[in-house]
């Protein structure tokens, strides 16, 4: 078995970018709470997908992302609590708080995540040659 191709930078944040995006839409599914909403089969269902899906995508960018993607464990355990809505539905508001508390926690670290890697763009042509320019002039000169 050969080992697998190396992802570029662009991949990597786009891999990360939708990762943000998945994160934000399992949010959806309890963001406001279960306060008068019957929570139906077909909600289970989607539910179960958007967690499957985080689950190995994180797998993914654990993978291609190595260290620079220090959160994996945090978000399996998150994910471990997704159980199922009815589950969530049956937290005491104690226990609802610190879950919603937990996902944001996750969220400023993914796009934390993002950020490092956005940051690793190379600049382009004319901020490359306004910055060397900056970096010649005369400590005096400033």
């Amino acid at each position: 078995m050969s080992k697998p191709k190396k992802l570029d930078l662009e991949a990597h944040i786009a891999l990360c970018e939708g990762y943000c995006q998945l994160w934000a839409r399992l949010f959806n599914f309890f963001a406001d709470g279960f306060e008068n909403r019957r929570i139906t089969g077909e909600d289970e269902a989607r539910f179960f997908g958007a967690v499957t899906e985080a689950a190995r995508t994180e797998f993914r960018l654990a993978y291609f992302l190595g260290e620079g993607f220090p959160i994996g464990d945090k978000i399996l355990g998150f994910l471990g609590e997704c159980i199922s809505l009815s589950h969530i539905h049956g937290m005491s508001e104690g226990e609802f708080a610190k879950f919603q508390h937990d996902w944001h926690v996750i969220f400023i670290a993914l796009n934390k995540c993002l950020g490092r890697l956005m940051e690793k763009r190379p600049l382009p042509k004319d901020a490359r040659r306004k910055k060397a320019k900056e970096q010649e002039k005369p400590a005096s000169a400033a």
